[in-house]
């Protein structure tokens, strides 16, 4: 027995044998039941550099001012082995447009990288740009302007002196590609010494000001891409990571991957990703959230196929759990009793051993009663009490024998918001009912809301103050010394409370 279980019996014990009143609740024992995943960490959209794009001016407002891009944004480094997953930075000034679109305004786009620097050491900071035919950027148009910077930083991150800067509209020549090819000329390097008190170096690429050509309104992007910030001393070492912005963001996973942590996702056949799985448009918005569970037996690959979805907790015996979830199906799904087993869909509550077996189980079958009906969101449950021997509980909705409804219409199902409640004895003193016995109940008492507001109420509150309430262990024996502890420190306070 756990030392959780065991608290939690003594305490039971303890204060049965001080006839202290118990009063029943329960606490939800699944996690992620309602299909929702939390937001993870931000990936970096460039790994290893910054990249800013918002409205000129407003820089709270964020814009999608750049990418990265494969194709036509890569400068290969090889040109006769070209990567197809490579890519450059894309600058896009039409995201600003007043065509075709609510205007935003000119906006800006910085990509940019700092790493150590040492005083007195001469840095080198290069990169490839490319203009599409009709980009503006520094020809003509008011603050449109497309640069590298190299600026130096001390310990606070303040700019020492002024930044370097390349306007790229006097080095890049429109419509000839990359620089360096099709006879556009390289983009001069940008050369500085860290002056005294430089902790670090940063260096960009940035398009400020940015709008759309409404003239000529063919190509009218800019790239950049192959980066390199090297050191006098060292003009081989490269400073700089991911200097040529190959290495791509790593992907996000899934709601269903996430989820996964926690439930089981098993089709038969193997080869099938169709018949229950996370989706968007399957969540029941009366409860909030985002994500449901889509079963789609329409679907080829569905055909004939089955799907668990499942969880399973720790289990005490004696304990009763209660198991709900939400479910709707559309009008044309095939699953009531007239229709045999097709589109069998069902709700289980089982109740495991050691090794994992089913030692006993519930079962219900939501095609009875037309509970498959079209129609809204509706709530299932059943509930059972865990039998000797009962170590884990697994709660699945389970669908089977899936079939087309050869009619057409829409005949999807969709589960939300699965929960598994487990009955516990209420605590002592815990007046707001959330199994804790903390200050909030104080108040609770103190405000005359508890169900004992004379000075007994508060005695029962300060003796238990700490405690925490857990499934009930009806079955289970706790271990005799224990009990002793518990029953010793009872009967204090209830001779305390004569006392008074």
């Amino acid at each position: 027995m756990t030392t959780k279980w065991r608290l939690v019996a003594c305490t039971l014990v303890g204060a049965a044998a001080l006839g202290v009143a118990q009063r029943a609740t329960a606490i939800e024992l699944l996690t992620a039941g309602d299909f929702e995943v939390s937001a993870g960490p931000a990936i970096p959209e460039v790994p290893s550099w910054t990249l800013l794009e918002y409205v000129s001016a407003s820089p709270s407002t964020p814009v999608n001012s750049a990418a990265l891009l494969g194709g036509v944004a890569d400068n290969p480094i090889d040109p006769l082995n070209i990567n197809p997953d490579h890519r450059g930075l894309w600058f896009r000034p039409f995201v600003g447009t007043t065509e075709g679109a609510t205007p935003v305004g000119p906006v800006d786009a910085i990509l940019s990288q700092t790493v150590a620097a040492t005083p007195g050491q001469t840095y080198t900071f290069a990169g490839d740009a490319s203009f599409e035919t009709n980009y503006l950027g520094g020809m003509g148009e008011p603050g449109f302007r497309t640069e590298f910077e190299l600026a130096f930083l001390d310990s606070s991150g303040a700019v020492i002196g002024s930044p370097i800067v390349r306007d790229l509209s006097l080095e890049v020549i429109n419509g000839l590609g990359y620089s360096g090819t099709n006879g556009n000329p390289e983009v001069t390097p940008l050369v500085g010494v860290a002056p005294a008190g430089s902790a670090s170096v940063r260096v960009r690429a940035q398009a400020l000001n940015m709008v759309r050509n409404n003239e000529n309104t063919g190509q009218q992007s800019s790239f950049a891409d192959n980066f390199s910030l090297t050191t006098s001393d060292a003009p081989t070492t490269e400073l700089l990571a991911n200097p040529n912005l190959n290495i791509l963001p790593p992907v996000a996973p899934t709601a269903e991957e996430v989820l996964s942590q926690y439930f089981d996702f098993v089709e038969t056949p193997e080869t099938s990703t169709d018949i229950v799985r996370v989706a968007t448009f399957a969540n029941n918005p009366a409860t909030g959230g985002t994500n449901g569970i889509w079963i789609s037996p329409f679907l080829t690959s569905a055909q004939g196929g089955s799907g668990v979805v499942s969880q399973t907790v720790e289990g005490m015996p004696g304990t009763e759990y209660t198991f709900s979830a939400g479910a709707l199906f559309q009008p044309a799904f095939v699953g009531d009793t007239s229709t045999t087993d097709e589109n069998k869909v069902e709700l289980e509550l089982a109740f495991l051993d050691g090794a994992d077996v089913v030692i006993s189980s519930v079962v219900l079958d939501l095609r009875d009663a037309g509970q498959t009906a079209g129609g809204g969101w509706m709530t299932h449950s059943l509930s059972s009490t865990a039998p000797a021997g009962t170590v884990n509980v697994k709660v699945s909705g389970i669908v089977s024998n899936l079939t087309n409804n050869t009619d057409g219409g829409q005949q999807s199902a969709f589960w939300d918001d699965f929960s598994l409640m487990a009955a516990v004895a209420g605590l002592p003193g815990d007046y707001n009912g959330d199994n804790v016995v903390d200050a909030a109940d104080y108040t609770v008492w103190r405000d005359g809301n508890s169900p004992d507001d004379t000075q007994a109420g508060y005695d029962l509150w300060a003796a238990n103050y700490g405690a925490t309430s857990a499934p009930s262990a009806a079955a289970a024996i706790p271990e005799p010394t224990a009990c002793v502890l518990v029953l010793f420190g009872l009967t204090a306070v209830a001779a305390r409370r004569r006392l008074v």
